[in-house]
């Protein structure tokens, strides 16, 4: 709000109280909600197809003819922004997501039951060297294991 009543001020002239702004705006059709970041749609098709491979996957996996690797990554952002803005009802206000530094975990559960967790400051290649990273440690360890 604070904003919105400089821009009123410097841009247009105008200076108001918020609480009439707030008023102004609820007349016009507006509520103050938070905004969310926009994510893109998933392809429908694509998507089930996918769900058909997992079930393959794991009843290979359950037969013991193949090692599954269930993996999820989690960022944790170094400041989360909580914003609010005046949208109009029935409407979302959303803004394009800020990237910068984040603290990257990725987590490996083995068919087998062996856990294998990484940690890294990084920005989008974070989940790129997060798997490369099991992928080595994998191979090594499936490597060791081999007469």
């Amino acid at each position: 709000m604070p904003e919105l009543l400089a821009r009123l001020k410097e841009h247009c002239g105008v200076v108001v109280c918020a609480g009439t702004l707030a008023t102004a705006l609820k007349k016009a059709g507006y509520v103050w909600k938070r905004t969310r970041h926009s994510l893109k749609k998933r392809d429908e098709l694509q998507f089930r197809e996918s769900q058909i491979e997992i079930k393959a996957l794991v009843a290979k996996a359950q037969r013991g003819e193949i090692e599954l690797a269930y993996v999820d990554e989690a960022g944790f952002a170094q400041a989360q922004p909580n914003r609010s803005a005046w949208t109009r009802v029935g409407e979302r206000h959303m803004i394009d997501a800020r990237r910068g530094k984040r603290l990257n975990v990725l987590g490996t559960l083995l068919s087998s039951g062996e856990l294998f967790a990484i940690k890294l400051w990084e920005t989008r290649t974070a989940l790129f060297c997060c798997l490369r990273a099991f992928w080595d440690y994998w191979r090594n360890t499936w490597e060791s294991r081999s007469p």
